[in-house]
């Protein structure tokens, strides 16, 4: 994690094998500490940028809300071999 935007953060999710564009859990993880530890404020929103897109989080009392990234799907034709649908 490392600050970018004045206050905006940079986040990268790892798996024991490879990088991975976004980890929900991760970044949960990781607002939870920022505002545990002081490093921010509890009002203050906690911006990260992954790979995979920005998400925003906000903490409401209890409540921790995070805004996740839109995707964007592709369509992907798929060609089987004819033994495999049977």
């Amino acid at each position: 994690m490392n600050d970018i935007y004045g206050g905006e953060r940079g986040i990268r999710d790892f798996t024991p094998a490879i990088e991975v564009p976004l980890c929900g859990h991760a970044t949960l993880t990781s607002a939870f500490i920022l505002w545990e530890e002081g490093v921010v404020l509890h009002y203050e929103e906690i911006v990260f940028h992954a790979k995979g897109g920005t998400l925003k989080i906000q903490k409401e009392k209890d409540i921790i809300k995070m805004d996740f990234p839109i995707s964007c799907f592709k369509l992907v034709l798929i060609c089987l071999a004819r033994s495999l649908i049977y």
